[in-house]
């Protein structure tokens, strides 16, 4: 028989952008394995229905600003991972550069939403010397079983640094998805 042309030993390139042997390998956990975020601060990550995003101040949201949110747009935090249902509205939207936005809530989120915790900025420098090193990112994205919408959490090591770009890298094991765009990949630091 003739060789078939779409039959390579070549990785897969999934939905996801992945190099893998195989497709749809996602498989992230319910809590933080790696950092000891409070239930508060597992609080601020908040799910855009496509995209995640987290609250960093008492009324400000950081997410991606591919996700093409802004004014009006509505974030929903939840004390389920699945029932993201404490929703606030936008009430500004800033891209300050790359692939940030930054939302003005207009209303302190804090006090609206009791128990919840900002997730403080990471102000270290972020240089080669975190290659190697545990970060953990979370989001509201794309599951193993199809799903989404689900608030999970991943820890992989930090592969390579280049400029602004941080890539982690879940070994053919784990990883982030669809939806999962916008939200926080946190480490240990000072």
């Amino acid at each position: 028989p003739e060789p078939d042309p779409n039959d390579t030993d070549e990785p897969e390139t999934d939905q996801c952008g992945d190099e893998r042997l195989q497709t749809k390998v996602y498989y992230g956990t319910r809590e933080p394995t790696h950092l000891p975020l409070s239930s508060g601060q597992i609080l601020a990550i908040g799910n855009f229905y496509g995209c995640t995003g987290t609250l960093i101040a008492p009324n400000w949201v950081l997410t991606a600003s591919h996700c093409g949110v802004g004014r009006g747009s509505e974030i929903c935090f939840g004390e389920e991972p699945q029932n993201a249902n404490r929703c606030f509205t936008a009430s500004a939207g800033h891209e300050p550069s790359g692939d940030m936005a930054l939302l003005d809530m207009g209303r302190d989120i804090t006090a609206a939403f009791p128990g919840i915790e900002p997730i403080p900025l990471f102000t270290d420098t972020l240089d080669q010397s975190w290659v190697g090193r545990t970060a953990e990112a979370a989001g509201y994205g794309r599951q193993e079983n199809g799903r989404a919408n689900e608030r999970e959490f991943t820890a992989e090591p930090i592969d390579s640094i280049y400029r602004d770009m941080v890539a982690i890298d879940g070994q053919g094991q784990r990883g982030v998805c669809f939806g999962d765009s916008g939200g926080p990949m946190m480490v240990l630091a000072s």
